[in-house]
């Protein structure tokens, strides 16, 4: 439904028209996506966080009752503003009822005003809480409770006035200027006298948010001035770290709500799109960012969300060091399948564990560029029926390998660096993650040697090349090269499953690897080497060998051309050529970098074998989008034609 379709006569004055993202009507199901899934995240995270205070007795404590209703506040104001959101990038339901549309803006400002109290109330909870003498006997429970009762029941009379839009007459266009509904976009459709209500919007956003605001930078001024009078540097470190989650939460609520300001009253000819945007941001973002800080920043947030995610954990003989195991004499005594540990100890970054929280934003990001690069990849050769050809089923391949090496590897990189998980079920989930990167990487590799095969046909025998890599080849291929990896890797963790471990358990990665964990039983592990150098030396070294090969080939052959005709379409290959190399370079340089430490440089610390490990994983995936985006000019085109 368009507004062009429905004529200002036909609508009465008790109905509206939401807006979506004008001019964008044809990517509606595709913006609703990230629309979706961020609240999705801010519903998980707010409801885990109102989960967790309530089920541990030791968060029980003012400061978690004002995060509680905080997380209740954030659930409420993105579920107000949802269903007519997705209803009109879903549906395309633009039509909404008077009564609805006041009772959404109702809400909408309610929690917004709650949300500035409660802000301003955790303020003033850190500021008290400095002086930890009288803080338990000025915060008590009943007063906590108190407050919060009073905050909501102002938030609700302070925006109750605008319920009095039921009665106005509506004589403008019907049209809303965002998908849900707004005191002020309301009031400017009415032909009712509105300057007592105008006046009222503006008393109430400047005693409120405005007043909230301002006494939430005197109560930071005010701690800052006492923490720097603290004499020893550490307490002043440790209050500081008190505060900067609450900092940060109060950037993501005023910050979107200042630059939503800014750009109504200063942005009035830009374009629609960023007023829609901005708005969206405004109301999205704090219920999805405010979880996320207090998980990350708080000790006791991530220690009970650690509980929920490990429950039961105790510790078994092999949490001990290795030092301290007993010797192989005295192992003789037992059977040695009471040394088969049952959990694995990942390792993160050693010595390195008080930056953990700084680490945390560039995994994130890495990881969210590298699924969302590979996906929108998937998403353009899969819309273009003119990319249904060889080099783009590969290239499609390629994506799916690198989403399914980063998938394998991302729950306990994150585990690790986020919640502190390091440990890690052996046969549930270790094994697992081992089969699945590896089969992955065998696949990746697998798929660079068919793409520069398919770049020698095309330059070698271009008349030819539609005849010989036809799409059931092409599939016939990939599919080969998909069963190449799990038929290679199935072996290997029923012959892990069988050896004792005899108490060693501690991986020097963050995820399962077999070169890892073979080095860690007490059995005879030759059958897993031999054939571990054998999976090795038939995927990584053949496949890199006739890459070289290929490309050697590649060159004879465009050396060999004459005609300037010839020449013109081998450049035109070339181009294709090169995104390849870039591709193939990527994949083999952090490899051979990983190859050559762990052979040359023992003695080098082991955050930066670490580091190599993780850049070798994660790198491809990230650059491989990127590179196949700027040097592919088809891929250009089809990412363009679907963002605009």
């Amino acid at each position: 439904m368009r507004i062009s379709t429905l004529p200002s006569a036909n609508l009465s004055s008790s109905t509206f028209l939401l807006t979506g993202f004008p001019g964008l009507e044809w990517a509606h199901h595709w913006i609703s996506l990230p629309i979706f899934v961020r609240y999705l995240m801010a519903l998980l995270g707010n409801v885990t966080i109102l989960y967790l205070l309530r089920t541990d007795p030791s968060l029980h404590q003012p400061m978690y009752y004002f995060l509680a209703m905080l997380a209740v506040t954030d659930l409420g104001l993105c579920t107000s503003m949802l269903p007519s959101v997705l209803g009109v990038l879903w549906f395309d339901a633009r039509m909404v009822g008077l009564v609805p549309c006041v009772l959404q803006q109702h809400f909408l400002h309610s929690f917004s005003f709650m949300e500035s109290a409660v802000l301003f109330e955790m303020a003033l909870d850190h500021l008290v809480a400095i002086f930890p003498l009288c803080y338990a006997s000025v915060l008590t429970g009943p007063r906590v409770a108190l407050a919060a009762v009073v905050l909501g029941m102002s938030a609700v009379s302070t925006a109750a006035p605008s319920l009095h839009l039921v009665k106005f007459d509506y004589c403008h266009p019907g049209t809303l200027s965002h998908a849900y509904c707004l005191h002020q976009d309301t009031i400017r459709l009415a032909c009712s006298d509105t300057p007592f209500n105008r006046l009222y919007g503006l008393c109430i956003i400047m005693l409120a948010m405005g007043s909230d605001v301002l006494f939430i930078l005197l109560s930071c001024t005010a701690f800052l001035h006492t923490v720097l009078a603290i004499a020893s540097a550490g307490e002043r470190l440790k209050a500081l770290n008190t505060c900067i989650s609450h900092i940060l939460a109060v950037l993501c609520f005023c910050v979107p709500v200042l630059g939503l300001s800014i750009v109504h009253r200063c942005g009035c000819h830009t374009s629609p799109l960023v007023h829609i945007l901005m708005g969206t941001v405004s109301v999205l973002f704090p219920p999805l960012m405010n979880p996320v800080i207090y998980s990350i920043k708080t000790q006791q947030i991530r220690r009970a969300i650690f509980k929920v995610v490990s429950p039961g954990k105790m510790l078994h003989s092999w949490d001990l060091p290795r030092s301290n195991f007993p010797d192989s004499r005295y192992r003789k005594m037992f059977n040695s399948s009471q040394f088969t540990p049952k959990y694995f100890q990942l390792t993160g970054l050693p010595g390195l564990e008080a930056l953990y929280p700084w680490f945390i934003f560039p995994f994130c990001s890495t990881y969210l560029v590298a699924l969302v690069g590979n996906s929108l990849i998937l998403a353009v050769i899969k819309k273009n029926i003119s990319l249904h050809q060889p080099m783009y089923l590969f290239l499609a391949m390629l994506a799916c390998a690198e989403l399914g090496i980063s998938a394998s590897t991302l729950p306990t990189v994150l585990g690790i660096f986020i919640f502190g998980t390091s440990n890690i079920c052996f046969e549930k989930a270790c094994l697992l993650q081992m089969f699945s990167i590896h089969s992955f990487s065998i696949m990746e590799s697998g798929v660079l040697l068919a793409m520069s095969v398919d770049r020698f046909v095309a330059i070698y025998n271009p008349l030819r090349y539609t005849a010989i890599m036809t799409l059931p080849s092409t599939a016939g291929t990939s599919a080969l090269l998909g069963l190449k990896g799990v038929i290679l890797m199935l072996p290997l963790p029923f012959l892990l499953k069988r050896l004792p471990f005899c108490g060693h358990n501690v991986l020097s990665h963050s995820y399962c690897l077999h070169s890892d964990l073979i080095q860690l039983p007490c059995g005879n592990t030759r059958p897993n080497s031999i054939l571990g150098l054998c999976i090795v030396t038939s995927t990584f070294g053949l496949d890199s060998l006739f890459i070289i090969i290929s490309y050697v080939l590649i060159l004879y052959t465009v050396l060999g051309i004459t005609s300037r005709e010839g020449w013109r379409k081998a450049l035109n290959t070339c181009v294709s050529i090169s995104c390849h190399i870039c591709v193939v370079l990527v994949y083999y340089v952090p490899m051979i970098n990983v190859a050559l430490v762990h052979c040359f440089m023992k003695h080098a610390a082991p955050a930066v074998r670490l580091l190599l490990a993780n850049v070798y994983l994660l790198v491809p995936p990230v650059l491989n989008p990127i590179i196949d985006s700027v040097k592919t000019k088809q891929i250009r085109h089809g990412l363009i034609q679907i963002f605009l």
